[in-house]
């Protein structure tokens, strides 16, 4: 290194340390109970016109109130638990849950049900209270999204099926609370852990991972399309997760480009956390990330301040580092600093990455749940201000929500 440019990152360095550069940071903000059960799923719902925002969350929490509704409140300080409710039978428990995009206000849940069946559940959500609208029989429910497209509510399920090999299904749902399967793909007596629409322009995509059993081609990563007037899923390209379970597939674009990043398990634990680039017809291969000897269960994209940044949690309970977060410019990797969070209770540093699109780099830092695994985790905007939901099996603060400043 030249004198000039050891003269520079000394500056530099000394600036960092004094904070006269800002330093991305994820700030405690508040948490709830799940009474020691385990989160499993959890997504977000802005009302944009009044700026509410909730938070449904779901698990196992031994039929004491699996689904749960908590309000964020107008400082976004605390939440406010305002809905509960139980999955028939005592040997059930909830895996996902997610609010209906647009139209009326519904929300979906799924799980497995050993006694009732009625593993895929629609309530509508009022003041407060939901309430059961429709039900319908699949053997595990694993994963939900919603879609609205062109006024028309449309529900991707993915779970497992070994006897009819229907692993993913797509559901049509109106406003008289018909529910209407439309198209089916399978993975081959597999399971389908992750789904979440995409939708480029005039064409919309379905993103799936999971885990392909008893057939020699690994398809563990699969894009489909889908036809809004025929209702048919068609496979568009497939990746491989080298013979090993993707938990997660998430979306994101920057108005020119499209990535798709899936997470999971890697037997050689050097590359959990996977990117790649969509061109509308293949994926290519862009960089991977280890995750430790862990496990990345969850990722979720968000869009900010012209940046894409990419949030994982999973179990890495060797090195303490359950959650981190990337941030992404789709051409070079470099390390990207990134302060501890404000929370000395019970001293949670904040991890982070910088991604270019080529080279992934381990965190300067990184969010340490101790015991506990992070199985979900989603951001939200809020106002201009990005926030994290997380949910794990932490006793008591299952459910935690941090912000995000840069």
């Amino acid at each position: 290194m030249n004198r000039y440019m050891f003269i520079f990152m000394h500056f530099l360095l000394l600036m960092l340390n004094k904070g006269l550069i800002a330093k991305p940071a994820l700030n405690f903000i508040t948490s709830q109970d799940f009474s020691h059960g385990t989160i499993a799923s959890l997504d977000w719902h802005l009302v944009t016109s009044s700026e509410t925002s909730f938070i449904a969350y779901v698990g196992n929490n031994h039929g004491n109130d699996d689904i749960r509704v908590a309000r964020l409140d107008d400082g976004c300080t605390e939440l406010d638990v305002v809905a509960k409710s139980n999955l028939e039978g005592p040997n059930g428990w909830a895996n996902a849950t997610a609010w209906t995009d647009g139209g009326p206000r519904h929300l979906a849940v799924g799980g497995f049900n050993n006694n009732q069946g009625h593993e895929i559940r629609i309530y509508s959500y009022n003041q407060g209270h939901i309430e059961q609208e429709r039900a319908e029989d699949m053997p595990e429910v694993l994963t939900l999204d919603w879609l609205r497209a062109d006024g028309t509510s449309y529900l991707a399920v993915g779970g497992f099926d070994n006897n009819n090999g229907r692993e993913v299904r797509i559901y049509e749902y109106n406003d008289n609370n018909i529910m209407t399967l439309r198209s089916t793909a399978t993975f081959f007596h597999g399971k389908a852990n992750s789904v979440q629409w995409f939708i480029n322009d005039d064409t919309i995509y379905l993103a799936v991972a999971g885990f392909e059993i008893g057939d020699s081609i690994d398809n563990n990563v699969r894009i489909y399309s889908f036809d809004k007037t025929t209702k048919i899923l068609t496979l568009v390209t497939t990746k491989s997760f080298d013979f090993f379970p993707s938990y997660s597939v998430s979306w994101i674009t920057n108005g020119t480009n499209i990535y798709v990043a899936s997470c999971g398990y890697d037997g050689g634990n050097t590359s959990q956390i996977r990117v790649f680039s969509f061109n509308g017809s293949s994926l290519t291969y862009v960089n991977t990330q280890g995750f430790n000897f862990g496990t990345v269960y969850a990722s979720d994209w968000i869009f900010y301040n012209s940046v894409m940044y990419l949030a994982v949690a999973g179990d890495d309970a060797e090195n303490g580092r359950e959650v981190r977060v990337y941030s992404f410019d789709g051409t070079t990797l470099t390390p990207t600093p990134v302060a501890a969070g404000d929370d000395p209770e019970n001293g949670r540093e904040v991890g982070g990455y910088s991604f270019d699109g080529k080279t992934l780099t381990p965190p300067l830092v990184s969010l340490d749940f101790g015991f506990a695994v992070p199985h979900t985790l989603e951001w939200q905007l809020v106002g201009d201000i990005p926030y994290l939901a997380i949910g794990c099996n932490d006793d008591p603060a299952a459910l935690q929500l941090y912000s995000f400043s840069v």
